[in-house]
């Protein structure tokens, strides 16, 4: 007797190599608390993060240098576009310098990552004491220069960085500070890493679509 056709089991192999390439499982942010959400102070840093080097701030527009009240800015900032709370971070000529990190866990070795955030040069003015030079938020990965944004000078603005890199390891550093030790306080936010997309190789598809054709083909024969 002949048995009718069995097209799901095929099918959904069939489905499964013309989606394999595309499938991505890595979540959007890899970052703890990328926000940079946290309680104003001076000398500290928001949960999920490790000061590295001096004293990083937690503040915000009404609140320079994480002093609550203060309003020394060199330029009044915008909001910024994360909203909330952010780090200020600070250098000084003759080599002073702040940095803070995190260490990033389930890395895959030989993926690229995108790191992205933004940065404001809104400095710190009061009276002789003027951080207002410009500057660049530097990275580290694992301690050495992995790149820097750009050089922004005094500004109520905000201006988007991107820079990217490809794991060594499945757990790294990724740490933040100024370029330059010139008089400058610099602010950092909405910090984002993120798994590149792979993309398929010409070839994916023709081969995928051909195992459908052929799946199809022997799903339809009588038996």
């Amino acid at each position: 007797m002949t048995q009718p056709p069995r097209l799901f089991a095929p099918l959904s192999v069939a489905i499964w190599l013309v989606t394999a390439p595309l499938a991505h499982a890595a979540p959007d942010n890899l970052m703890i608390n990328g926000s940079l959400s946290g309680t104003i102070g001076n000398s500290s840093v928001p949960m999920g993060w490790q000061i590295l080097m001096n004293s990083p701030d937690v503040m915000d527009a009404a609140n320079n240098a994480g002093v609550a009240g203060l309003q020394f800015f060199g330029a009044t900032p915008d909001a910024s576009p994360d909203g909330g709370t952010w780090v200020g971070l600070g250098a000084r000529s003759g080599g002073y310098m702040e940095e803070f990190g995190q260490w990033v866990d389930n890395l895959v070795i030989g993926q690229t990552y995108s790191l992205s955030w933004v940065a404001g040069n809104f400095g710190y003015s009061r009276g002789s004491v003027n951080y207002v030079d410009a500057n660049a938020i530097r990275v580290n990965l694992d301690g050495a220069l992995l790149g820097s944004g750009s050089t922004i000078g005094l500004s109520s603005q905000w201006q988007a960085e991107t820079l990217s890199f490809v794991a060594t390891t499945t757990r790294q550093q990724l740490s933040f500070q100024l370029a330059n030790a010139n008089d400058a306080y610099l602010s950092i936010d909405g910090i984002r890493l993120s798994a590149v997309s792979a993309v398929p190789e010409p070839g994916s598809f023709g081969l995928a679509l051909l195992g459908l054709g052929a799946l199809m083909w022997r799903a339809r024969r009588p038996t």
